[in-house]
């Protein structure tokens, strides 16, 4: 089971990173175990249902971050957390 650091560290990372975010849509669990991160069957099942999502907020991420000349991390330190929260309920 992943930590809710961890998940917030894999957030982070789909959210910046438009290569890992599709090579984690094919495989979740080998890709976030590339970043050490163990995921429960329940963790991959939840993200496989909130990829949509993912790409979505990943681009919102992008406009306000151009928008209010926030860093591509500060956007997703700023949004990170509450996305990561999805996979606690």
């Amino acid at each position: 089971m992943a930590t809710t650091e961890q998940l917030q560290q894999l957030v982070g990372k789909l959210m910046l990173d438009p290569a890992f975010r599709r090579e984690f849509a094919g495989d979740p669990e080998v890709s976030a175990q590339r970043l050490n991160i163990q995921l429960t069957p329940e963790e991959v099942a939840s993200f496989r249902i909130n990829m949509e999502a993912f790409i979505d907020a990943a681009a919102e991420l992008e406009k306000g971050a151009a928008a209010t000349g926030l860093g591509g991390t500060q956007a997703a330190a700023a949004g990170g957390g509450h996305i990561a929260a999805i996979f606690r309920e």
